[in-house]
């Protein structure tokens, strides 16, 4: 199975080139919560949601800032 995760470094390039320091504006300008945001910036998972209003917001494709990441389906695994 695959998720989509944001590229090493991109939200943090992408926030910094938007000129928009306060998280809580980013959020707001992505489309996501300010906890969304600080999740991400903590590592601890990537919304669909937030890497679409950064590609959408700032004119981005989904291609530049994120990619598609394989991860062990735990189903499959345990059946084998």
């Amino acid at each position: 199975m695959a998720t989509i995760s944001l590229r090493p470094n991109a939200l943090k390039r992408v926030q910094a080139l938007s000129g928009i320091d306060d998280d809580h504006l980013f959020a707001r300008a992505v489309g996501v919560s300010p906890s969304t945001l600080h999740r991400a910036k903590a590592g601890q998972g990537d919304s669909v949601r937030l890497i679409a209003g950064i590609a959408r917001t700032f004119g981005y494709s989904i291609g530049e800032i994120a990619v598609a990441v394989d991860e062990p389906n735990s189903a499959v695994a345990d059946a084998a």
